[in-house]
Formats: structure tokens, C-alpha cells, sequence
């Protein structure tokens, strides 16, 4: 038998002494620091072995194949580097030694967490059956993962991608046998997206397109991050970088499926969606053959763009109350073609007046009456192409309950928009009966708006009238006025008074309304068509 005595560091060949650093040169008693005063190496049946003394006492570092060699093992004093899964009063499970009983005292155990990487010291005994025993003597922390990962990337030089790619191939090795699988694929992951980030940085700063698509190879090669590829080929530098490294860029993007818009590159869904939303966002909400034709283009990317025909649905709603006449977006909403169609609104005369409750809107002046907004009128201000003004009649359910019922219903519906912020809530006079406005701000699309909300409500006749007023920050003072002038004119009669034929207000059905009823919206993208 040959024996050579050494101190730290130790020489180990053991899979496990490498996975958990025993060759590192670490002593003491803090976590992850090697708790033995010193180790030697020993020839046991012609192979060189590692022993580590602790406490005095002499420990065979312990192999997982060693546990196959039942007469080598039974009654030697051993260290085991194994990573802790559970404990279950005196015995401790670890991953991948099922076939090994460790038992100690359960305040051994009781501070342990799965996943631990543990120096556990002890005797080995086999009992009848064959099966391996381990009485612990002494547990003490090995080298965390983390640790672990971080040493091997200390030793590999920041700018060594290669090296560091080593690390993250190695650190993938792992995951394969480690119990935490998931730990050691997502630090493999890191690695490399860090490699690829830093590679980007460098090629950026030296001009070196090379590098740049190298980095671009890893991304998608390694962890299949095709946005990290985009973003780093939408980099500052890219774009002045001249035609030869943008066209060779671009050829790669382009193999992708991937589109340039927005001075990035984007997965072409991505892409498109972002295209709708920007020319969505531009149209003017009286241009319904905009929104026609933009819906008709959502269709045809149906099968690329994400929720294609919602979005398309969504432009032909907002095309009809644009021109509810526009027989194209009737066709699409599965409407009946209405005779002398047009693209353009009709404007309509005089006064608004309910003809179920009598109630009458006069309309302020300067400002023109056109089809009904989502409400049973709708003014328009000639002098923009943003600001209106709508109001609804409110009764029978919507009005039951009281104005507390009422107010809050009706406020339900802004307070769930994109973007909603109220600004101001308070009461306001009205002869007739309650009276409140909420002022608030909201987003169309990309599009920051505002708008202001007054409801009044006469109960005597159980009545109300939702006046609402949408603007701009520049249009606001203007907006506002017309929307006093408006609330100041309302009527709502005590007594029900239906008069179908006021004058300038056609009847059900006539010129001014579409054939849906009023207050109503178009079907839905499933109606039948």
C-alpha cells in the first residue's frame, strides 16, 4: 500500500470532488469552505484514493460507484459530497443515491433546503439485504451551485467567449445530472445571453460586424432567442454602419420571417400588429373608408397577425359610427345595404328630441349635428377633426335604482378604458332634479384624450341625459364651453310628451338614423351575415 500525505489542496479524481470543488483551496468552518485540516492520497485496489481528515479522524472520499462495491464500502469511514433533497425525521434523502439510508439526528436536518450541496461525514454499514447505511458523524455546507458557477466563470476572462460558452455548455452537463435541473439550465441560459450581450457591446464599439452576426449565431443556435438577435441587430450603430453590414444583417433578419418597422427589428406578427395599431391610431374617427380599408388589410394578414379578424371587426365598428350609410362596412357588420349609401355623414338639422320621452338636446352653437356616436346624438366642432360631443336619453332599467345606481353605472363604462385617470368629481346644479360631472382622461390607442361627463336626471319622469364631451388638450376650453351651452338647454319633462315628427328629426327609420335601433351597437364579429 502507498500512501503520500499532502495539505490543501487535496488531489481528488473523483466526479463528485469536482462538482462540488474539493480541489479548491478553501479551509474554516464558513458556508461552502472545506471543513477537513488536511488529505492524503492512498492506493486502495490499485486506484489512487482521497482521504480528508476531520476531527482527527481519517474519511475515504466516497464515490457514487463505490456504493456497487458493497464489501469495499461496509464499515469505512467515509465523506460524501452529495446535494440534499429532503429530510424525513433521522433519515436525509439525497438526489441520485436512492440506494444510499442517511441517518442522524433529525436537528441535522431540520435547517436543510432542497438543493443543498452538503460535506456529509459518517460510517458505512451493510446491512443483510445488501443495502448501504450512512451514521452521520458530521455535516457540514459544500460550495453552493451558485458557487459553484460563479469560480468557473471568475476563471474564464470576460471578453473569452468561447471560454464562457464552456462554462455554460458545462453548466448544462449539469442539469443532467444535478437534482435542480432547472437552476443549472436558466445559469446555462444566462451565460449565454450574457455572451451575446457583451459580444454585441464589443462589436459595436470596434465596428466589427462579424462578431456582431457571430453573436446573432449564438442567440439563435444555443438559446433560440430570436428577439435577443433582433434587438442586437437593431443597434445604433447597425443602422450607419453602411449598406454592406445592414444588407447582410438584414438577409439574416429576413431568413427569420423577421420585419424592420419602428427602427427595429420584429417578428413579423409583431410587426404587423404594431402597423395596425399606428395607422388605427391615425385615422380621424369620421373617416369610416379609412377604417374600412384597414380592416379589409387586417383580414388579409389573417393568417400572420395575431386576432386578425377581432381587429378587423373593431375597424368596422368604429367606420360605422363614422358613416353608419357606408355599405362595405354594413356588408362586413352582416347589415342590409341601405340606397343612396355614401362615405361621407349626413348632416342633420335642428335640434335632438326623444321620441319615447320628449326629452330635447339642443345642439351649441357653431357646432354641427351628425349621426349618433354611440349615443342617441352627436355634434360635431367644424373645426376639428377630434372633439364631439354626444347625448344619450336614459330610462326604464337604466334609470332604476336611483341617481347613486345610475351614476355609477354609467361611470363604470369610462372608468374600465385603457388609461383611465379621473380629474375632478363633483356635483353640479340642475332645477329638475341631480346633476353630477366627472372629468377624467383616458387613451385611444397611442393617443392620450380627455373628456367630460354630465349626467342629469329629472325624477319626476325617471329621466335622464348623459351628455359626454371628448377632446383634446387643445380643444378643451372650446369643448367645454359647448358643453355647458348644451346641459344648459337640456329638457327632460316631468310627464312623457312622444312626438315622432319634430321638426328637423326624422322618425325610425328615416334619413338621419341607420336601420339598427338607436343607442344600439352593430352585431357582433359572430352574427350572422
Amino acid at each position: 500500500m502507498n500512501m503520500r500525505r499532502i495539505l490543501v489542496p487535496i488531489l481528488c479524481t473523483s466526479s463528485l470532488c469536482t462538482t462540488f470543488g474539493l480541489a479548491s483551496g478553501a479551509t474554516g468552518d464558513s458556508p461552502g469552505a472545506q471543513p477537513w485540516s488536511e488529505s492524503f492520497t492512498m492506493t486502495l485496489k490499485d486506484s489512487e484514493r482521497t482521504f480528508v481528515v476531520f476531527d482527527g479522524t481519517s474519511y475515504l472520499v466516497l464515490d457514487k460507484a463505490d456504493l456497487d462495491d458493497r464489501v469495499f464500502t461496509n464499515g469505512k469511514d467515509v465523506m460524501l459530497a452529495a446535494k440534499f433533497e429532503r429530510g424525513d425525521g433521522t433519515l436525509a434523502h439525497f438526489y441520485n443515491l436512492p440506494r444510499l439510508d442517511a441517518t442522524a439526528g433529525p436537528e441535522l436536518w431540520a435547517t436543510r433546503l432542497d438543493g443543498d450541496n452538503l460535506f456529509v461525514f459518517g460510517r458505512v454499514t451493510i446491512d443483510e439485504l445488501g443495502r448501504a447505511a450512512l451514521a452521520v458523524d458530521h455535516v457540514a455546507e459544500a460550495p453552493s451551485d451558485n458557487q459553484m458557477i460563479a469560480d468557473r466563470l471568475a476563471a474564464a476572462p470576460e471578453n473569452d467567449y468561447e471560454a464562457r460558452l464552456k462554462v455554460a455548455e458545462w453548466a448544462r452537463s449539469q442539469a443532467a445530472v444535478q437534482g435542480n435541473r432547472d437552476l443549472w439550465t436558466a445559469a446555462a441560459d444566462t451565460i449565454i445571453s450574457q455572451v451575446v450581450e457583451s459580444a454585441a457591446r464589443q462589436a459595436a464599439d470596434t465596428k466589427d460586424p462579424a462578431l456582431l452576426l457571430r453573436a446573432v449565431d449564438w442567440s439563435l443556435a444555443l438559446i433560440h432567442d430570436r428577439t435577443l438577435a433582433a434587438r442586437i441587430c437593431s443597434s445604433e450603430w447597425v443602422k450607419s454602419a453602411g449598406n454592406e453590414v445592414q444588407e447582410e444583417v438584414g438577409e439574416r433578419m429576413r431568413r427569420l420571417d423577421f420585419v424592420f418597422y419602428r427602427d427595429h427589428w420584429r417578428a413579423k406578427p409583431d410587426a404587423l400588429t404594431l402597423e395596425y395599431e399606428d395607422r388605427f391610431a391615425d385615422l380621424k374617427w369620421r373617416d369610416a373608408e379609412g377604417y374600412y380599408k384597414l380592416g379589409r388589410w387586417a383580414e388579409a394578414n389573417v393568417e400572420v397577425m395575431p386576432h386578425a379578424r377581432e381587429l378587423a371587426h373593431r375597424c368596422y365598428q368604429s367606420g360605422f359610427r363614422g358613416d353608419p350609410r357606408h355599405n362595405g362596412i354594413r356588408r362586413e357588420l352582416g347589415l342590409e345595404p341601405v340606397s343612396g349609401g355614401s362615405a361621407r355623414s349626413a348632416t342633420l338639422t335642428g335640434p335632438y328630441q326623444d321620441p319615447d320621452t320628449g326629452v330635447v338636446l339642443e345642439g351649441p352653437e357653431g357646432w354641427v349635428r351628425s349621426d349618433p356616436i354611440e349615443a342617441d346624438a352627436t355634434w360635431l366642432d367644424p373645426q376639428s377633426e377630434t372633439a364631439y360631443l354626444s347625448g344619450d336619453v336614459l330610462m326604464g332599467t337604466q334609470v332604476k335604482g336611483g341617481f347613486d345606481d345610475l351614476w355609477s353605472a354609467q361611470t363604470a363604462i369610462w372608468v374600465g378604458k385603457p388609461g383611465f385617470e379621473k380629474l375632478s368629481d363633483e356635483a353640479v346644479s340642475y332645477a329638475a332634479g341631480s346633476a353630477r360631472r366627472m372629468s377624467f382622461t383616458y387613451r385611444e390607442a397611442r393617443y392620450a384624450r380627455q373628456a367630460d361627463l354630465i349626467i342629469a336626471h329629472n325624477a319626476k319622469a325617471n329621466v335622464a341625459v348623459a351628455l359626454l364631451a371628448s377632446y383634446t388638450e387643445g380643444e378643451k376650453d372650446e369643448t367645454l364651453q359647448a358643453l355647458l351651452a348644451l346641459f344648459s338647454k337640456v329638457v327632460i319633462p316631468d310627464a312623457r310628451q312622444p312626438d315622432a315628427g319634430a321638426p328637423g328629426q326624422p322618425g325610425p327609420g328615416g334619413p338621419g338614423r341607420p336601420q339598427a335601433p338607436p343607442g344600439t351597437t352593430p352585431p357582433g364579429p359572430n352574427a350572422p351575415r
